[in-house]
């Protein structure tokens, strides 16, 4: 695997990873600015994202990351 594919695919696991923390963080600052407001009336309380849609994220981010260190670390070793 060359170089490059395998720090796209840290990239890309790292993203995957950080989304739900990151969805969650950002609808707990639009909530407190919602709350905040005078105009607030009435407020709908949901989950941003399913528990299930969070654990496959991290499932499938952490397969990325995986994989790619596997492959870096196995490939062939020039001689010097």
């Amino acid at each position: 695997m060359k170089t490059s594919v395998a720090i796209s695919l840290i990239f890309a696991g790292t993203a995957l990873i950080l989304t739900p923390p990151t969805v969650d963080h950002l609808q707990n600052q639009r909530l407190l600015e919602t709350l905040s407001s005078p105009e607030a009336r009435t407020i709908s309380l949901r989950e941003p994202m399913s528990a299930n849609y969070a654990f496959g994220c991290w499932v499938v981010g952490t397969f990325a990351i995986g994989s790619a260190m596997l492959a870096f670390l196995r490939r062939p070793q020039a001689d010097s």
